[in-house]
This record gives structure tokens, sequence and C-alpha cells, in this order.
């Protein structure tokens, strides 16, 4: 795997990456900004266990709550939804209360699962003084945008170091077809990637995830066979439309992958996912996936 970076690497890159722009971008109010934000942070926030159902959401610019997301985190809870929230605390506020800025699904998260599974009941907090609604909403507006999410390649490399047993076992399939995780550039996707290079990890998962009885891994296993002997791996042969394509005749068809992948070999998959599209788009609710479906069985069950 990768080894161990000194912080001061990445720094090097940044500066080198600015050094033409500093001066030009770094106008006076920005450096005015800077060193107000500074005299703001010598206010030091405090750190506290707080109790989750105590805390309260602002709405008038909260986001809503993702039912969805939240029973996900329910059910493959793992320690991070423990880690720190971000709470704001009004001065002079007569109600005492804690607003919380950051973390909010994965406290909905705890609160449902409740004190019987989650002991002690309790969360820790970060906790910053602020003068009112405008300061709060500024800080929850940095922190929801300054962030950038982990995309599925990512993920899947994290869950590897960390051993977790689906990534493993999709690391599996595809190290025995052949497929190669992009670990250098991060941004390509199935359309722009490499041949044998495989970009829609997330995808594969959540079939995985979704098979009945235990057949995540065979399931995997097949598309990742037709595609590579269909296709050999040609982009965008792994697109999501793609795989959830041939997922779905795996679900339909009795035949073995081997005769589907022989059967798909006279195919150009974008031959496929033309006449996909041309089927989904004269539905009432388009799915690309269900008409690279439908086209693949019509070739298959011929």
């Amino acid at each position: 795997m990768g080894r161990i970076i000194p912080i001061s690497e990445y720094v090097a890159e940044v500066v080198e990456y600015g050094q033409v722009r500093w001066e030009e971008d770094l106008a006076p109010r920005d450096r005015g900004r800077i060193a107000s934000s500074i005299e703001s942070e010598r206010s030091r926030p405090r750190y506290a266990y707080v109790d989750p159902r105590k805390l309260v959401i602002d709405s008038d610019y909260q986001r809503r709550v993702s039912t969805a997301q939240v029973w996900r985190m329910m059910k493959s809870f793992s320690y991070w939804l423990l880690l720190p929230l971000y709470l704001a605390h009004r001065r002079n506020d007569p109600d005492d209360q804690f607003r919380l800025l950051d973390g909010i699904h994965r406290t909905c998260a705890v609160i449902a699962l409740g004190p019987e599974i989650i002991k002690p009941f309790r969360m820790y907090a970060e906790i910053r003084e602020t003068t009112g609604v405008k300061e709060e909403a500024r800080i929850y507006s940095s922190l929801q945008t300054e962030r950038r999410d982990m995309n599925s390649v990512e993920t899947h490399i994290a869950n590897l170091v960390a051993e977790e047993a689906i990534a493993l076992d999709l690391q599996a399939i595809f190290d025995r077809y052949r497929f190669k995780v992009p670990t250098d550039n991060l941004n390509v996707n199935a359309f722009t990637s490499d041949q044998n290079e495989i970009t829609c990890i997330g995808t594969l998962r959540a079939i995985y995830e979704a098979a009945p009885d235990g057949k995540g891994k065979a399931r995997v296993s097949g598309i990742m066979q037709i595609v590579r002997e269909a296709w050999d791996a040609v982009p965008p042969t792994t697109a999501a439309w793609v795989l959830r394509g041939v997922n779905g005749v795996l679900e339909q068809s009795r035949k073995s992958p081997e005769t589907i992948a022989k059967e798909l070999s006279t195919w150009k998959v974008r031959e496929l996912l033309e006449r996909g599209r041309t089927w989904a788009f004269k539905q009432d609710r388009p799915n690309i996936s269900v008409g690279v479906t439908k086209t693949i069985l019509g070739i298959v069950n011929r």
C-alpha cells in the first residue's frame, strides 16, 4: 500500500502551485479577512460530552435530514458515527441551547439507535461561542462547502487498508479478472479511464450488498467476468449503466456468465448503451440501466 507522507510534502505542492498567483490572488481585502479570522480564533473552542437528544437545529439555513442516509448509517454502524460534533452556543443565550452545525445525520442515527445500544449515551463535541444566527450560518456554509467527499475509489482503498470484508471480496474479484483500481488519478471515470481500470466501485458495492442470501460476491464476480470476456474491459464497459444492466441480466437469465459473455462478444458496448438509451427514453420513467438489461436480454434470449 502507500507510504507515510509528511504533511510538509503536500504543503510544498500547494506553495509551488500558488507561487505565481500568491501576490495576485491574495488581495488586501483577503489579507484583512485572514487577520480577522485569526483574531476570532483566539476565542478557543471548548470540548465536552453532550446528550445528543438535547441538541437543536436551526432550519433557517440547515438542509433537511435525509432519512435514507440516517437509515444507512444505522445499518452499517461504525465508530466514526461517534466522532466529534460541531456545535454553536450563543453568548448570553437564555435557553442555554447547543445548536448542531455539523454531524446532523450521525446524531440522528445515534439517537434512533438509542441508549440501549449506545452506552454510555453521549457524544463528544467541539463547542464554539457565537454571536448569533448570521455567524452560525456562515460557519455552517463553510463546513459544508469547503470539504470534499471521498469518491468510491478512495473509499475502497481506505476500506482495503482497514481489511473490511466487502472491500477484500471486491478486490479479490478485481485481481482475478485483471482489473486495476486507479490510485494515481482519482478523477477518472468509466469513459475516460484506461483499459482494465475499474472506477464505479460504489455501483459494484451496492450490487454486492443488495444480492440475496449472501450471493453478493458471486454476483459481482459474474458481472466482471462478462465485462472481461465479452469486451476485454475496453472503456466504457465498466460504466455504472453497463454494470447495473449486466446485473439485471444475471438476475433474470438462467444462462451462465460464460455463455452470456460469448453471446455478447460480437457487440460493442457503445451499441448496447445506445440501444438501452433508445429503449429508456420511450418509457415514462427513463432508466438507462434497465434499457441496457432489456437490450442484452433480447440478445441472449434469441
